[in-house]
């Protein structure tokens, strides 16, 4: 345990029942509790009465909730009777070892700070993160992420700390975490209806308008490919900085594509012909369209868009 302050009492934790410190109360009708495993936290005497009587089940997940604040950098909670409850059903405790695994390459990552340089925990105070009941079980859920070759572990030191270090097979775990890799070229995904009708709007309007702000735009139906069309349009959105949509024809694979795209974070400029006489739906009605008339008209504007788009972004 770290040193002990002046004033401070040194107790059994409420929670896990290991040493701990008590702040001085200061006038509150709670406990101010600092725990090297728990992290820091207020306790009600009413709460801590109803813990006396839980499973240690109870008490081990309550603990990774309670840590879990410290970690995050948030302010101490105040543990109330009737909050107890929340800490055993709460969703975001890991109920698969899978999850619990993840949970530690990402805190190796926070911890690690820089490649090369190991993250250091300790055997005896931070068996809390991945929901561990004890120091033991925390020694052989590290046995398992090193057999898994997912990490390296050195020697433990006479403090109880354990230096660990990614491997490459954690590195790629730890990227499939972290969801697809943001695109970095220029390309412009166009959504919208090809049809002879529409061929003067593309060409003479929203192609010019995209090249001269430095994209490259790209129509699925002039793609050379061997997948399954669905396929296709979700991985050219996740190659694309931005995305052109016109709802002239409120076509629904428009609706998709937009709807796709803002999922992934990809900026939508939303298009439609001002004498179009399908009504959008409420759901996108809300977004500013450009309303054009011709396709020099979508051109100019389409461009003063993405140029504004472009600024918020960088």
């Amino acid at each position: 345990m770290e040193h002990i302050k002046l004033g401070n009492i040194i107790r059994p934790c409420p929670v896990c029942k290991l040493g701990a410190e008590e702040l001085p109360n200061r006038g509150r009708l709670a406990s101010e509790i600092e725990c090297p495993r728990c992290g820091q936290y207020s306790i009600s005497s009413t709460a801590e009465a109803v813990l006396e009587h839980r499973p240690d089940t109870f008490r081990y997940a309550m603990s990774a909730r309670l840590r879990a604040y410290t970690e995050r950098g948030e302010s101490p909670p105040m543990v109330m009777d009737a909050d107890l409850d929340g800490y055993l059903t709460d969703s975001s405790v890991p109920r698969r070892i899978s999850d619990r695994i993840d949970a530690f390459l990402i805190s190796t990552h926070k911890r690690m700070g820089r490649i090369g340089v190991p993250a250091q925990f300790s055997v005896h105070d931070d068996y809390p993160l991945f929901h561990c009941k004890d120091d033991s079980e925390f020694h052989h859920f590290l046995m398992l992420a090193l057999n898994m070759g997912l990490v390296t572990v050195g020697s433990r030191d006479a403090s109880g700390r354990v230096p660990v270090e990614l491997t490459t097979s954690g590195w790629m775990r730890l990227d499939e975490l972290q969801g697809p890799a943001p695109a970095t070229g220029h390309q412009c995904f166009v959504a919208m209806r090809f049809s002879e009708e529409m061929a003067p709007v593309y060409q003479q309007g929203m192609e010019p308008a995209i090249r001269e702000c430095g994209y490259e735009p790209i129509r699925v139906d002039r793609v050379e490919h061997n997948n399954k069309i669905c396929d296709l349009i979700i991985a050219e959105l996740k190659r694309s900085r931005l995305v052109v949509a016109d709802f002239t024809f409120n076509r629904g694979g428009v609706y998709f594509e937009a709807g796709y795209a803002l999922g992934l974070g990809v900026p939508v400029i939303w298009t439609r012909r001002a004498t179009a006489s399908d009504e959008l739906h409420f759901d996108t009605r809300q977004y500013n369209h450009i309303e054009w008339t011709t396709p020099e008209d979508l051109r100019v504007k389409l461009k003063a868009r993405i140029e504004a788009t472009a600024r918020l972004k960088a």
